[in-house]
């Protein structure tokens, strides 16, 4: 939510990138666990009858198995409710918790039994995926290649309509000059001249190189974004360091 209302395009990716890879190995790690313990996992909640145990144990497994596609739902849908496409959130949940894993409920139960049930909700993950995926696919015109393109901002924030530019500063004078040297040439790449763009690099030059000197802590690493957008009608410069 702070990321979206900054529209700060790059840490809105590089949370989600991160949500997922720390998620996913998580997950793949505990899973792991879990089919290969699955039993003593069992044994430790009190269960030792045979027929209960073989039974628990398949269920344990059939979950570890739905342990990385339920992350990657949940993620997503905590992502599109934060960046305010409520519509896909409210989707993702109830395909998720009703509609996909209910389904496949009543129609596995009577042949597989109990599994069936434990089976329905990995299905129901999967198809809640796919879903997703042909979704995205039809609000871009294009099947996704890249997280970028599942991300679904809003035109101000995809980039789409605007011209932005975004560059880190780090603990040093050098880097505050790299970027002024940047951001003078986005502006001249841009139209903007004279006294504008002159205001555009002393002002980014003496927010990074106060924040650099009085800020930061000598030889700590620290650092500082920009983003510098260039709208129709006006030019705008945020700030955020760590």
């Amino acid at each position: 939510g702070l990321f979206y209302g900054e529209e700060d395009r790059t840490s809105l990716y590089d949370t989600l990138k991160e949500a997922l890879k720390v998620g996913l190995f998580l997950c793949i790690v505990a899973g792991s666990m879990l089919m290969l313990f699955s039993r003593g996992f069992v044994s430790l909640l009190g269960v030792h009858d045979a027929q209960t145990l073989n039974m628990a144990s398949d269920a344990v497994r059939l979950f570890a198995l739905g342990m990385p596609l339920q992350l990657i739902n949940l993620v997503l849908l905590n992502f599109y409710q934060s960046t305010r496409s409520t519509s896909m959130a409210s989707t993702i949940c109830i395909l998720q918790q009703l509609v996909f894993t209910t389904g496949f409920s009543l129609v596995l139960v009577g042949p597989l039994g109990v599994n069936g049930i434990w089976i329905a909700f990995l299905l129901g993950e999967a198809c809640t995926i796919l879903t997703t995926l042909l979704l995205v696919t039809c609000r871009n015109g294009a099947f996704p290649r890249r997280l970028a393109d599942i991300m679904l901002l809003p035109e101000f924030l995809s980039g789409k309509g605007t011209d932005r530019l975004e560059l880190s500063v780090g603990n040093s004078m050098e880097d505050v000059v790299r970027v002024s040297r940047s951001v003078y040439a986005f502006g001249k790449g841009h139209g903007i001249e004279g006294h504008l763009l002159n205001s555009l690099v002393i002002c980014t030059e003496e927010i990074t190189s106060n924040i650099v000197r009085h800020a930061f802590v000598p030889g700590k690493s620290q650092y500082l974004d920009i983003v510098v957008l260039c709208l129709s009608d006006k030019l705008i410069i945020r700030t955020r360091d760590n």
